[in-house]
């Protein structure tokens, strides 16, 4: 005999107990009769834990049409059976209203598809789920075959994939390359509804690409405060095998950009947006870089 103890509730004995072997695989006639009623047991369990232990704390609103434990069903409905949640049933109309603000502010950075045509449909979707160049060739080829959409019949020309190297130029001991913040918004958020000012979240930061190498990339990265849901977007990037040697070099292109857009704005679909920085966000190193401080 031994008390029982919480451990018996979590693993079916206590916390100190030495674990029994698993017999669950081993056929009946194989074991012994201690050895059979473990196995007996250890089915048991595998089944009462999720089958019954977890049913125990289930909520009304996770309940879809379905009678569940816990859920509690009205008796006498007409028609199919809807489970409303508690607080939303005694919730305040004026609260709904609120709600409803937020739902709508949330619409912004969802992409509008009825304002895009077909390529630039299937462009949005080839880069937003990065589908393989070989699973958009055989889209193109199946919606040119059963559809009267005039497509490209390769999917580099979807794109506009650019055929040309990009512009590196040296910085300290490595590589240097940029887009700017402007050409990078413009062509990340072109069929996105964006809200009259934007608040941008500067990332920079050092990483490590190998284990057995000390070559490094170092990001200059933007995500929008107002648009979670878009992806931060990658405006510079440094490759060495140390961190830049000049910080006024590696932050000038992008100080005087975001100067002369925090003046002017941003024109962005055929809008004209005020943009401003809301935060610069870097570890301590970076930070230290940044500042120019050991």
């Amino acid at each position: 005999m031994e008390p029982l103890t919480p451990g018996h509730f979590l693993i079916g004995s206590s916390m100190q107990a030495v674990p029994d072997a698993n017999y669950t695989d081993m056929p009946d006639n194989r074991l012994k009769e201690y050895q059979l009623v473990q196995k007996h047991m250890r089915n048991i369990w595998s089944r009462w834990y999720p089958e019954y232990i977890q049913q125990l704390q289930a909520r009304a609103k996770y309940c879809n049409g379905v009678a569940k434990p816990g859920c509690n069903i009205a008796e006498e409905l007409d028609g199919d059976a809807s489970f409303v949640d508690e607080e939303e049933d005694n919730a305040d109309p004026s609260v709904s209203d609120s709600s409803s603000d937020d739902e709508s502010k949330s619409d912004e950075g969802v992409i509008d598809f009825k304002s895009m045509n077909i390529t630039d449909c299937l462009r949005y979707f080839a880069i937003a789920t990065n589908q393989k160049q070989s699973a958009m060739n055989m889209l193109l080829s199946i919606l040119i075959t059963k559809t009267n959409f005039v497509l490209p019949k390769d999917a580099r020309t979807l794109l506009n994939t650019n055929r040309d190297r990009p512009e590196l130029s040296a910085l300290g001991n490595g590589t240097f390359w940029t887009r700017g913040i402007k050409k990078s918004l413009m062509d990340n958020l072109r069929f996105t509804t964006v809200t009259e000012t934007i608040s941008w979240n500067i990332f920079i930061d050092g990483l490590p690409l190998h284990k057995s190498s000390n070559m490094q990339f170092w990001p200059i990265m933007i995500n929008i405060q107002e648009m979670p849901l878009i992806a931060p977007i990658t405006t510079a990037l440094y490759c060495g095998r140390t961190k830049p040697t000049n910080a006024q070099q590696f932050m000038d292109l992008l100080v005087k950009e975001l100067n002369k857009l925090m003046d002017e704005g941003l024109e962005l679909n055929n809008y004209r947006v005020q943009v401003k920085i809301r935060a610069i966000i870097a570890d301590s190193p970076a930070r230290a870089f940044l500042k120019a401080s050991d």
